[in-house]
């Protein structure tokens, strides 16, 4: 894995491309967690400047009891959460687990290196509150990171 210090690399454009036509989402995930942690990455986003304030679901997450969401969560019920960080780039949370947030967004979004970089930003900054590894994959691959933020280190580490 090469590292950079800086989140103004793109991404492989050929491998956005291969995201694009497999029709797979990527998805921002942190391992590890606990329901305090997603209570602090919830009260984040609520009170951050990274996600514009007309999306509904960001006001109704005062009221979203995490401990509540996974005694109650069945297949039939799951929770989601929709953002827009400022752009175009809509992120899907879904409440799957206690032990991992998961952020999804469809690569299409993704055209412009402001883009990217709103992106590469909230997983920083997502790093850096909890103080994980932070990884952008495909979709169903959580072995498989494209890119990988390190708060120890306070760098990306991509693959070539």
């Amino acid at each position: 894995m090469a590292s950079s210090s800086t989140t103004s690399f793109l991404i492989n454009s050929r491998v956005l491309s291969e995201l694009v036509e497999d029709g797979l989402l990527i998805d921002i995930r942190v391992t590890g967690t606990t329901k305090l942690e997603w209570n602090r990455v919830l009260e984040f986003l609520h009170t951050s400047d990274l996600t514009d304030r007309t999306n509904q679901t960001i006001e109704d997450q005062e009221h979203l009891d995490v401990s509540r969401v996974f005694e109650d969560a069945s297949e039939e019920s799951l929770i989601n959460l929709s953002l827009k960080l400022h752009g175009p780039i809509i992120l899907t949370c879904n409440f799957y687990c206690e032990d991992e947030i998961e952020f999804s967004i469809d690569p299409r979004q993704l055209s412009l290196p402001t883009d990217i970089d709103r992106v590469l930003n909230l997983m920083r900054q997502l790093g850096n509150l909890l103080n994980k590894p932070v990884g952008l994959a495909p979709e169903g691959k959580s072995d498989t990171n494209l890119i990988l933020y390190q708060p120890a280190l306070g760098e990306f580490l991509c693959d070539e």
